[in-house]
């Protein structure tokens, strides 16, 4: 991927960046989507699966009335 990703401890946030050895453009957009996986509690190879595959998305709902709630990956329809 060739990003430049720090963690902002005064933040409390993950910084994703750029660099001149980028190629692709949508490396942002993959690595933002692995680390809101691995965030939200999926398993890590499900997480790095975001990395591989074109059509993989995350949906997800909050819940906040105690009951259980559930994430699920979908593919392009």
């Amino acid at each position: 991927m060739k990003l430049q990703i720090r963690m902002n401890t005064k933040k409390k946030c993950v910084e994703l960046k750029t660099s001149e050895y980028t190629a692709d453009r949508n490396s942002i957009q993959r690595c933002s989507d692995f680390l809101k996986a691995f965030m939200l509690g999926f398993d890590i190879n499900d997480a790095i699966a975001m990395l591989r595959l074109d059509d993989l998305y995350i949906e997800s709902f909050e819940i906040k009335d105690g009951k259980s709630f559930i994430f699920r990956f979908r593919g392009s329809d």
